[in-house]
Order: C-alpha cells, then sequence, then structure tokens
C-alpha cells in the first residue's frame, strides 16, 4: 500500500522524491512495525484460539491445487 502511494504521488507530480523523502520515509519504520507484528499476532492467536472468529479465511479459494 505504501509503494503504490509513493508511486502515485510521485507520477502525478503532488510531491517530488526529495520531499517525500524527507517528511515521508523517515516514519515508515514507526508504524508499519507495530501494524504488522500486531495483526500478525492477534491473527495467530485468532487462529489457534478461536478459529471460528476468522470465518473470512477459506482454505480452497487461497491454497488451489
Amino acid at each position: 500500500m505504501t509503494d503504490q502511494l509513493v508511486t502515485v504521488l510521485l507520477a502525478t507530480g503532488t510531491y517530488t522524491l526529495d520531499r517525500i523523502a524527507y517528511e515521508y520515509l523517515p516514519f515508515l519504520p514507526l508504524y508499519l512495525l507495530p501494524e504488522g507484528l500486531l495483526n500478525g499476532m492477534l491473527t495467530a492467536i485468532f487462529i489457534g484460539l478461536r478459529p471460528e472468529w476468522l470465518t473470512t479465511f477459506d482454505e480452497a479459494s487461497y491454497f488451489k491445487g
């Protein structure tokens, strides 16, 4: 998602690469690591303890052989 946003901002000429690199990219680790870590941990916990809460996961649609 972030790569797409940066690409759109650069392609449309809204911001220059220098401005994005200076104002946006330094803060990327501050929100990507905690978000990915928390989402992954909660998903693993729910799969182990309450798999029925994750009813949107359908193995047949994701793992077609």
